[in-house]
């Protein structure tokens, strides 16, 4: 529920409350303890209608219900709203997409399925993320994103299909951008990056397949397919068990909370206009 339309309906209720505040109290002790007033108390004590007053003496235990139900909802979009803004900073969590768009230089345009936006990152070279291409490449791109989370992984051929149809034209970056929501987030951000500081030819074959298969991982999984791919596993447990892949994870999770990443997948974006006119190559997964 959008964060604006939530409030003014605070607001109205509690107007309402303070206007009919002897009349809601009936309703609590209708609904509490089968207690219902009499139809000229109604209408002299809270000064309504004659008819209003005796509709609503009438269905008193239809309307006590009711408000009781609408005010029990309301105050649970309210905790959830407040508990994410202070989990993710944003009333609306950590992945809901009716709020999701790209951001391009003509404006925002409604989307479900990243954020996308253009911006410059200048210190994330400085840890050595995982790339795909050079920095000569006219279009860079910079992914946020967490293995557990199913928009992620939905995203994930997008990705895959611009670099396949476009070879020398992207420099792809993926940073881990782990949730704490999403179980096993964070572990298997640190196994990918345990699994790049051995062997960083072996990264990239790791990250399609979690991201392909990737539906309901734990942690047997991510060994089972150490195991399919002949990874030196003895060499992972001990960078894992150091904390050297906790570290390089929370290299990457700082320059999400640099970017103030609440949503995932997002792709940053900076492109050459010298050699690259407009970001045409993105139209296909933009909406018409």
């Amino acid at each position: 529920m959008n964060c604006l339309v939530l409030s003014i309906i605070v607001f109205i209720v509690l107007v309402k409350s303070i206007v009919f505040r002897k009349l809601l109290g009936d309703f609590w002790k209708q609904v509490l303890f089968g207690k219902q007033p009499k139809e000229k108390d109604i209408q002299t004590t809270y000064l309504l209608p004659k008819n209003v007053g005796t509709l609503i003496f009438k269905q008193f235990r239809l309307f006590s219900w009711t408000y009781v139900l609408l005010l029990i909802i309301l105050l649970f979009f309210v905790t959830k709203a407040g508990y994410y803004v202070l989990t993710y900073g944003s009333c609306v969590g950590p992945q809901e997409s009716a709020t999701c768009f790209f951001s391009t230089e003509q404006g925002v345009i409604e989307d479900n399925c990243a954020f996308i936006q253009e911006v410059t990152i200048e210190n994330y070279h400085s840890f050595q993320p995982p790339i795909i291409g050079t920095e000569e490449y006219p279009l860079h791109l910079i992914e946020f994103g967490c293995y557990t989370c199913k928009e992620s992984r939905d995203f994930f051929p997008v990705i895959r299909t611009l670099l396949q149809e476009h070879p020398g034209t992207i420099f792809y970056t993926y940073i881990d951008a782990p949730l704490d929501a999403y179980p096993l987030s964070y572990e298997t951000a640190v196994f990918t990056q345990c699994v790049r500081s051995v062997d960083a030819r072996t990264y990239w074959p790791v990250h399609s397949i979690l991201r392909d298969e990737g539906t309901n991982i734990t942690e047997e999984y991510l060994w089972s397919l150490a195991n399919r791919l002949s990874l030196d596993t003895d060499a992972i447990h001990t960078c894992i068990d150091s904390g050297v892949g906790a570290s390089l994870v929370n290299q990457e999770k700082e320059i999400s909370a640099e970017q103030q990443i609440i949503h995932l997948p997002t792709l940053l974006l900076s492109y050459n206009a010298s050699r690259m006119s407009d970001l045409s190559i993105l139209s296909p997964y933009l909406p018409s």
